[in-house]
C-alpha cells in the first residue's frame, strides 16, 4: 500500500489538491453568483389590475434586446417608432391579452429574412423568431382596432374615386400685385390694418401680412483692402532676388528645382507676393484687435460681457485707421458709417465686403457679420459669441483676405410697430394688394371668358404672367403615396403641389370636383371649353387661378383593389373623417398603455444594470405619474 502511495503520490497530490481547491471555492463562487441572481430576479416594475405582477431585470434585458431588433423591421403603422422598452412591454402585452400571440406560426416562410437580421444584429434565431411574433401580433392588433370602424364598400369606392382621381391641367396665375399709383388709404385703415397684424413678423401672418419689426442696428466699420497692402509689399525690397529666391528654394515640389543661373519663374513672385501680403494682413488684423482692447484692460466683466459706463466711448476708428497708415505705411484704411437709418439683418450680408467677411474666433466654422450682430447682448444675446454694443468686434476677413473691423452703435430689438410711420409703405402695399385682389374676384367672370375665347395666352399676356402645366393634380400626390408604401409610413393624403401656390388642398379639391362633375364618358379635352374651365380665388394667397382642364386619369379598378386589399383607403377614411391616425396613437400611446395595465416602473433601479441600457428615471418618473393618474 505505501509503496503504491509512494509511486503514484504526484498523481494524488495533484488531483487531492485539484479538488480541495474546488472545494474551497465553492462558497466564494455562490457569494458572487447570488447578488446577480438577485439582480435578476429585482423587481424592474409592477403591472396588472392589482399591481403585483412583477418584471424582473431579466425581463427587461430581454426587452432592450428585442427593441434593438425592433429598427430592423419596418415601423408599426399607426403608433411609429417604439424606442422604450417599456412601451413595447406593454404592446406585446396588449397583443397577448387579446390572444394575437401563440407563437412563431407567422413567420413561417421568413427563414431567408431571419438570417440577414442575424447576421446584421448578432442575435440568436430563437430571440429573431420569438420578436417576430410579438411584432406581427402588435401590428395585428393595432390593425383589428383600426378596423373597428366598418365601411361600406361603395363608400370606400367613392372616397378613393375622389382622393386618387388626377387630373391635367393648364392655368394662368394672376397674383395680386401693388401698383406703382396706388390709392389712397386713410390713417384709420392704415391703423386698422397694422393691428390686425402687429405681432406678425413679414411674411408670417394671415395672407402673408406683417409688420412686426425684426432685429435692426447701426454700423460703424473700418475697411483694410487687400489691394492696397499688396500694391505696397509688391513696392517694398521684401521681393528682392534673394528673397526670390530662397522662396523657389523651399518650395522644389511647387516650382520645380531652382536653376542658379536662371531668371525667377514669374509664378514665384506672385506666389511670395501672395504669401507676404496674407502675413501683412495678419499682422494688421493683429495690431489693429490690440490696440482696441488697451482701452477695456480696466473694465471689469460681468456675465462674460464688460459693464460700460455711460460716458464710456471705444476707440475711435478714424484714430486707429491713422494708426494703421503710420505703422504699416499703406492707404489710408477707409471709414464707413451707416447711423442715419437702421439695418434689418437680412441688410447686412448685402453691405459691400463686410457683408461677407468671416471670423474663426468662435470655432472651425465661419461666422459672418449677420450671425455676430444677431448674437448682440442687446439683441438677445448668445452664450457662445459675446458680442455687445459700443464694443468692437473680432476682426473680419473679406474673401480677398481684406481685413475688417466693425463696431455696433445703436440696437433696436425685435417689437411690435408703435406708429403706422414705422411701416407705411408695408401698409400701403398690403393694402394695394388687398384692393387688387379684389378687383380680381370680381372680374373672375370676365377673365373665365377671356380664356374661353381667347385662350390662357391672352389672359397671361394681359397680366403679365405666364401659362403653367400641371399633368398630376391629385389630393394624394403619387410621389408621395410611392414614398408612403416603400418605406411603409402612416398614411396621410397630401395634395400635388401647383405652380407658384404649392400645397394647397382647397384649390385641388375645386379643381378634382369640377373635374369629376363633367360628363365621364367623354374625354375632356373633347368637351366645349366653356365645361373645362373655371376660375378659382385664392384668398390666403391673394391670388386668382384660371384653369382650363385637358385631360383625367380615373382610378382603376385594379389600382383601388390593391389600396384597398393593403387597407390603405380605410386607413385614409379614418384619418380623414374620423381623425383615426390620432385615435390610434393616442389609444396605443405609453401613457394609455400604462393606465390600463396598471403599469408602474419601480422607483429604485439596480445599480449595476448597464449605463447603455439603463431607462432614463426622469421620463420613467414621468411616466410613472402619468400611469398613476
Amino acid at each position: 500500500m505505501f509503496k503504491f502511495l509512494r509511486k503514484y503520490n504526484k498523481y494524488i497530490l495533484a488531483v487531492g489538491g485539484t479538488l480541495l481547491m474546488i472545494t474551497f471555492l465553492i462558497p466564494v463562487a455562490f457569494q458572487s453568483l447570488l447578488p446577480v441572481a438577485a439582480q435578476g430576479r429585482a423587481a424592474w416594475a409592477q403591472v396588472g389590475p392589482d399591481g403585483r405582477d412583477k418584471v424582473t431585470v431579466a425581463d427587461l434585458t430581454q426587452i432592450q434586446q428585442e427593441l434593438q431588433l425592433l429598427q430592423a423591421l419596418p415601423p408599426l403603422r399607426g403608433v411609429g417608432t417604439v424606442d422604450q422598452p417599456e412601451h413595447w412591454y406593454l404592446l406585446v402585452r396588449e397583443a397577448e391579452s387579446a390572444g394575437l400571440i401563440g407563437g412563431t406560426s407567422s413567420t413561417a416562410g421568413m427563414g431567408q429574412q431571419i438570417a440577414q437580421i442575424a447576421s446584421r444584429t448578432g442575435q440568436r434565431p430563437r430571440l429573431i423568431l420569438d420578436t417576430l411574433a410579438k411584432w406581427d401580433g402588435v401590428r395585428r392588433t393595432i390593425r383589428l382596432y383600426q378596423d373597428a370602424t366598418k365601411f361600406s364598400d361603395r363608400r370606400l369606392k367613392h372616397h378613393a374615386r375622389r382622393a386618387f382621381h388626377q387630373v391635367s391641367v393648364q392655368l394662368v396665375v394672376i397674383e395680386a400685385s401693388a401698383a406703382d399709383n396706388p390709392p389712397e388709404f386713410s390713417e384709420a385703415q392704415l391703423a386698422e390694418q397694422m393691428a390686425k397684424h402687429a405681432e406678425d413678423l413679414p411674411g408670417e401672418g394671415e395672407q402673408g401680412f406683417g409688420y412686426r419689426l425684426g432685429h435692426r442696428a447701426k454700423l460703424q466699420w473700418l475697411s483694410i483692402s487687400a489691394d492696397s497692402v499688396r500694391e505696397v509689399v509688391e513696392n517694398s525690397d521684401q521681393l528682392n532676388p534673394v528673397a526670390l529666391r530662397k522662396h523657389w528654394r523651399l518650395n522644389p515640389v511647387q516650382f520645380g528645382e531652382p536653376d542658379s543661373g536662371g531668371e525667377v519663374p514669374d509664378d514665384v513672385r506672385r506666389d511670395l507676393l501672395d504669401t507676404l501680403t496674407k502675413q501683412t494682413l495678419d499682422e494688421i488684423a493683429k495690431y489693429a484687435n490690440d490696440q482696441l482692447r488697451i482701452k477695456r484692460r480696466r473694465l471689469t466683466r460681468r456675465g462674460g460681457y464688460l459693464e460700460l459706463a455711460d460716458d464710456w466711448q471705444d476707440m475711435g476708428f478714424e484714430k486707429l485707421a491713422l494708426d494703421i497708415q503710420e505703422k504699416f505705411l499703406i492707404a489710408l484704411p477707409q471709414f464707413h458709417s451707416v447711423g442715419d437709418r437702421w439695418l434689418e439683418i437680412a441688410d447686412l450680408a448685402q453691405l459691400s465686403g463686410i457683408g461677407r467677411a468671416t471670423t474663426y474666433k468662435f470655432g472651425e466654422i465661419p461666422v459672418e457679420l449677420a450671425e455676430l450682430v444677431l448674437a448682440a447682448r442687446e439683441l438677445g444675446g448668445s452664450q457662445t459669441m459675446l458680442i455687445q454694443q459700443d464694443v468692437a468686434g473680432p476682426p473680419l476677413r473679406g474673401d480677398d483676405d481684406s481685413v475688417y473691423l466693425f463696431r455696433i452703435i445703436d440696437t433696436d430689438a425685435s417689437r411690435p410697430p408703435q406708429s403706422t410711420d414705422e411701416v407705411r409703405e408695408a401698409l400701403v402695399a398690403d393694402l394695394t394688394k388687398l384692393a387688387h385682389y379684389q378687383q380680381l374676384v370680381g372680374s373672375g367672370e370676365t377673365l373665365r371668358q377671356q380664356a374661353i375665347t381667347g385662350g390662357l395666352l391672352s389672359v397671361a399676356m394681359a397680366h403679365e404672367t405666364l401659362v403653367r402645366r400641371a399633368d398630376q393634380v391629385s389630393l394624394t400626390d403619387p410621389q408621395w403615396l410611392e414614398l408612403q408604401n416603400q418605406f411603409q409610413l402612416p398614411f396621410s393624403s397630401i395634395p400635388t403641389p401647383l405652380p407658384t401656390i404649392e400645397v394647397h388642398k382647397p384649390t385641388v379639391e375645386a379643381i378634382i370636383d369640377h373635374a369629376l362633375a363633367l360628363p365621364q364618358d367623354v374625354a375632356i379635352r373633347n368637351l366645349p371649353k366653356e365645361q373645362r374651365t373655371l376660375v378659382i380665388p385664392v384668398e390666403d394667397r391673394l391670388c386668382v387661378l384660371v384653369v382650363q382642364l385637358m385631360d383625367q386619369f380615373p382610378v382603376t379598378d385594379e389600382f383601388y383593389a390593391s389600396l384597398a386589399g393593403a387597407g390603405r383607403v380605410q386607413e385614409l377614411l379614418q384619418n380623414e373623417e374620423l381623425d383615426q391616425g390620432k385615435r390610434t396613437q393616442d389609444e396605443f400611446s405609453f401613457d394609455a398603455l400604462a393606465a390600463r395595465h396598471n403599469f408602474v416602473i419601480a422607483t429604485t433601479q439596480p445599480a449595476t444594470q448597464p449605463a447603455a441600457t439603463q431607462p432614463d428615471q426622469g421620463s420613467a418618473e414621468q411616466r410613472q405619474s402619468a400611469a398613476g393618474r
